[in-house]
């Protein structure tokens, strides 16, 4: 696990080596799975372009995927193993405040945000993520809520360049968005905002 600022925000970084914890068949199926459901809409207020979504879907929850099990077991141990970077030396538990899975489509970007001051951390977990011309987030300094990223100088965005496997924990308020996809592959990703207990 890699610590780092940005900025004045606290990042921490890890790779997820093992794939069947987040590309076991069980996973695979329930994703396609819910991303084939016709009825699914962009329900992402920042994006541009196609990206499909579980934001905002009622009785939805990442937490309850068939064939996840493994994989929120991992993303505990390495959230508890960061607790006292964050602020909470003392924490023995996390509880999800929420969780979605977005679906990023060619030609598809985020606009400059930051998530809800209920959580103490937000976590992105990047299960497929394409080679070559993929979207990166980029961590905005005093970035404005729904602002476009062009609107930055370079001094004041970092692009984190996430590839598959990678799971980025960052401050809840930590302004950040989202490049252009440029490939033809889409791009997945868990969000996740949870707090520390204990």
């Amino acid at each position: 696990m890699k610590t780092y600022n940005l900025f004045k925000y606290r990042i921490a970084r890890t790779n997820c080596e093992d794939k069947s914890i987040y590309k076991n068949d069980t996973l695979v199926k329930s994703l396609d799975l819910f991303f084939s459901d016709e009825g699914l809409s962009n329900r992402l207020e920042d994006s541009n372009g196609e990206v499909l979504s579980s934001f905002g879907v009622k009785d939805f929850s990442v937490l309850t995927f068939p064939g996840i099990d493994r994989f929120l077991k991992w993303h505990k141990e390495k959230a508890l193993s960061i607790s006292d970077f964050f602020g909470y030396p003392n924490a023995t538990d996390i509880e999800f405040v929420n969780s979605w899975v977005n679906k990023v489509f060619e030609n598809a970007s985020g606009d400059v945000h930051f998530h809800e001051n209920i959580s103490h951390v937000v976590s992105t977990f990047y299960p497929v993520v394409p080679i070559d011309n993929s979207a990166d987030l980029v961590v905005v300094n005093e970035g404005l809520d729904h602002s476009k990223l062009d609107l930055y100088s370079l001094e004041n965005i970092s692009p984190q360049n996430v590839k598959e496997g990678d799971c980025l924990f960052m401050d809840v308020i930590t302004p950040h968005g989202i490049t252009r996809h440029s490939n033809k592959d889409s791009r997945i990703t868990f969000v996740f905002e949870f707090k520390y207990i204990g």
